[in-house]
């Protein structure tokens, strides 16, 4: 909390907003007023002004949680899901895709 208090109040606000409340960025717009991409230009600022003061941080992080082993798709596993899209290029009737004949 003390390095977010260093942070100009612009950046501060989208940092919160975002990073810690979980606020797509559009949403974040809209409360402050802003464009999405000055949000994110903001954030980015915001990040590289905390990295200096956080970094001794990220030691103790990755001796506390070990890191996840990456995930490998087996020949056997289906396709593994890429945001909405899956790795075939296929798309959910959902998602606007379908069956393209009917």
């Amino acid at each position: 909390m003390a390095a977010l208090r260093t942070l100009p109040p612009d950046q501060r606000a989208v940092l919160v907003l975002v990073d810690m409340l979980g606020y797509p960025v559009a949403d974040a717009a809209a409360v402050l007023g802003i464009s999405t991409g000055t949000v994110k230009s903001r954030c980015a600022r915001g990040r590289a002004r905390l990295l200096p003061k956080l970094a001794h941080l990220r030691g103790r992080a990755a001796q506390a949680q070990p890191p996840n082993p990456p995930r490998v798709p087996s020949a056997t596993q289906g396709t593994q899901e890429l945001g909405n899209q899956a790795v075939t290029g296929r798309v959910s009737p959902a998602e606007g895709g379908g069956d393209p004949g009917l």
